[in-house]
């Protein structure tokens, strides 16, 4: 340690960046709501031995929200008026988005991967703000935090390592949910082949991490030459 104190440029998006960018969070701050909402009514209703009419798989339709509403429990009828509320904010977010992105073909392009939607698509897109700030795929991936601090054990530096976690917890959030999709549904994919061979060698969640640098990867080369995916990943990882 030196004592030296290092500076980062500072970089100031733009108004509509900035915009998108705080839709994007709000975005995801309601759908974790709407999803603690569910565990708490699913509890609630476990508890009291409530069950939903024939027909309605879920506490998500408005029927069934009306149903459960109708029901002598003003506990649950808060909780659902404020799922409600939720899933009414989640849609005035994505109607946002989607009026901020139709015509942005880097959002579209990243669109292209399987497991991206417009919410995961638009918060990687505002967090990278301007992919020509970043010279190599291995900046970027330094700015999402994935960037791995080698530690040597017994010769082995991979498998100590760890990320230093500097970037946007957010975005970290969302590839790592892409990779898990891939791995699960999307079983042939590059991505999802990718991680069972890391997963050969290392926990899985190292695995995981590995992937979402590679992922990374792909999506700065995507963003640089303003392509689709070509299910092959371009750069290494």
């Amino acid at each position: 340690f030196t004592g030296r104190r290092e500076y980062a440029l500072a970089h100031f998006a733009d108004i509509d960046s900035m915009k998108a960018k705080e839709l994007c969070r709000v975005m995801n701050d309601c759908s974790e709501q709407r999803d603690k909402l569910n565990l708490r009514i699913q509890a609630y209703m476990d508890l009291f031995d409530i069950h939903l009419p024939k027909g309605l798989k879920n506490v998500y339709s408005n029927k069934a929200m009306a149903y459960l509403k109708s029901l002598d429990h003003p506990a649950l009828t808060i909780m659902v008026e404020d799922m409600a509320s939720a899933m009414a904010h989640i849609e005035t977010s994505r109607e946002g988005l989607e009026s901020l992105f139709k015509d942005n073909e880097d959002v579209q392009n990243l669109m292209s991967i399987k497991g991206i939607a417009l919410q995961t698509a638009a918060t990687i897109y505002t967090a990278i703000d301007g992919i020509e700030r970043f010279e190599t795929p291995e900046s970027l991936v330094s700015y999402f935090g994935l960037k791995i601090t080698r530690h040597e054990s017994g010769g082995d530096r991979d498998l100590h390592g760890h990320i230093n976690k500097r970037g946007d917890p957010l975005v970290r959030k969302y590839l790592a949910n892409v990779v898990v999709k891939h791995s699960i549904y999307y079983p042939d994919s590059d991505l999802a082949g990718f991680y069972k061979r890391k997963k050969e060698v290392m926990p899985h969640w190292k695995a995981v991490t590995a992937a979402m640098r590679k992922l990374v990867c792909i999506i700065w080369a995507m963003l640089t030459r303003h392509q689709v995916y070509r299910f092959s990943s371009p750069v290494k990882a």
